[in-house]
């Protein structure tokens, strides 16, 4: 569990650098928390992420909601990390 809230507070730091993230809510667990710019559609910015094998959940109204877990190894987390920094949305 410590690993998994380690890797969420890395993928809220990458995302705050992202200028279709409006906001990141505070990281107490692994679960992490993001609203998107109002020009940034939920659903494409799901799209692309699912085209490239990583799933997110919507929450309405711009927010988005990752969960790292047990299954969701180290090699994993680097890989969202860099298709993260990349993403033009």
């Amino acid at each position: 569990l410590t690993e998994d809230h380690r890797r969420a507070k890395e993928l809220a730091t990458v995302l705050e650098q992202m200028s279709w993230v409006a906001s990141v809510e505070p990281v107490e667990t692994n679960i992490l928390i993001f609203s998107l710019v109002p020009q940034v559609s939920e659903a494409q910015l799901i799209e692309k992420l699912k085209q490239k094998n990583i799933l997110i959940s919507s929450m309405g109204q711009g927010k988005l909601r990752i969960v790292t877990h047990l299954d969701y190894r180290e090699v994993m987390h680097t890989y969202v990390l860099e298709t993260l920094e990349k993403l033009v949305v």
